[in-house]
């Protein structure tokens, strides 16, 4: 238990800092470029803790664990995304400099949710990782290539695509 509880402070403490990063940025986020709500980090916790409540019947004192894990993989899930604040700069990669940027991208995002999923077993009773696991199974793996929510495997944007 002691090992558990030294995880969460781990990752609470992870997740302050990069919470105080985040207020310095302020940004204001309405809909997504198609339509889509574009939901904060607070409204993403909120639904992903929620719907494992429902699913794996969870305690209080899970719901409050899972609820840590949760926030520590949407903001760092968050930190991974590329900063759109020059377009331009984009435009000039070459391909094989966006796919060598795409692939780490992913290979960092992998690595996060492999290590999500090892804390969250220590979390769960069997029964409850077996029904976690069929629901991750379930969800859009929107990293991976090729299965992009809503884009059937296209490029998002077209940043240093020739065909836009």
């Amino acid at each position: 238990m002691k090992k558990l509880g030294l995880i969460l402070f781990a990752f609470m403490a992870m997740c302050a800092c990069v919470m105080a990063q985040e207020q310095g940025a302020g940004r204001q986020r309405g809909q997504r470029a198609n339509g889509m709500p574009q939901f904060n980090k607070e409204q993403m916790v909120k639904m992903m803790t929620d719907r494992q409540v429902e699913r794996l019947k969870l305690t209080d004192e899970q719901t409050a664990q899972m609820k840590v894990l949760n926030e520590a993989l949407i903001t760092e899930m968050m930190n991974q995304r590329p900063q759109m604040g020059n377009p331009q700069a984009f435009q000039e990669m070459t391909p094989e400099e966006l796919e060598k940027m795409r692939k780490e991208r992913e290979k960092k995002l992998t690595e996060m949710q492999n290590n999500y999923i090892t804390l969250v077993k220590v979390v769960l009773t069997e029964e409850q990782f077996s029904e976690f696991e069929k629901m991750q199974k379930e969800r859009p793996q929107g990293f991976q290539q090729g299965n992009r929510p809503g884009g059937q495997g296209r490029p998002r944007g077209g940043f240093g695509r020739g065909n836009n």
